[in-house]
């Protein structure tokens, strides 16, 4: 029941139409719901953590070899996840420059998600949602000499390197940069797009 109300949208996931589908009470639905939300959060830890020092060495060694980028220890990008109607409570705030309303969340990628913000409304920049994350908070303990790569969204500091805007980015070198940047820059989208 869960997995059906979650794959629906609209009014097509609504208590009583999944109910009335398996036969069951709206109530049913609900706790089932709850329960299997509860059961997916509580594997939070196990699945979703910031490497130790052992993995760091071997995500980065990868990377080199993939990208050439040495220290390197992941992609960041926000994408949003879409509403399918507007909130009655503050809705407008929810509307993103993807013309759909929803929550802005920020992910951390190395072949799999290793940090994942969610809960700024949909009108919220990449970057200030960035700055209320425990990867700007407690950057020094998170990162020892290392760098996170971003998009041109995001503002350079000592562990974030983001692409080159125009004007720079129209300097040969700097649109170099940015295309080896893109090249390995996908890897964290397909994991937002997953």
């Amino acid at each position: 029941m869960a997995l059906w109300r979650s794959g629906c949208s609209g009014n097509e996931a609504s208590v009583g139409k999944v109910a009335r589908h398996f036969g069951v009470s709206e109530g049913a639905v609900v706790l089932h719901t709850n329960r299997v939300i509860v059961s997916i959060l509580s594997l939070e830890k196990e699945v979703v953590f910031w490497p130790d020092a052992s993995e760091k060495k071997t995500i980065k060694k990868r990377i080199f070899e993939l990208s050439g980028f040495p220290n390197r220890l992941g992609f960041v990008d926000g994408t949003l996840i879409p509403f399918a109607n507007k909130p009655n409570l503050e809705g407008s705030d929810y509307f993103s420059h993807k013309s759909k309303y929803g929550i802005n969340t920020l992910t951390v990628c190395q072949r799999r998600f290793r940090y994942v913000f969610a809960g700024f409304c949909g009108s919220a920049h990449d970057n200030r949602v960035f700055a209320s994350t425990k990867l700007v908070r407690f950057s020094t303990q998170l990162f020892r000499g290392e760098y996170i790569l971003t998009d041109s969204a995001y503002t350079n500091t000592s562990t974030v390197i983001s692409s080159y805007k125009k004007p720079a980015a129209l300097r040969k070198e700097n649109e170099q940069f940015n295309f080896r940047l893109s090249q390995i820059r996908i890897r964290v989208e397909n994991c937002n797009g997953m």
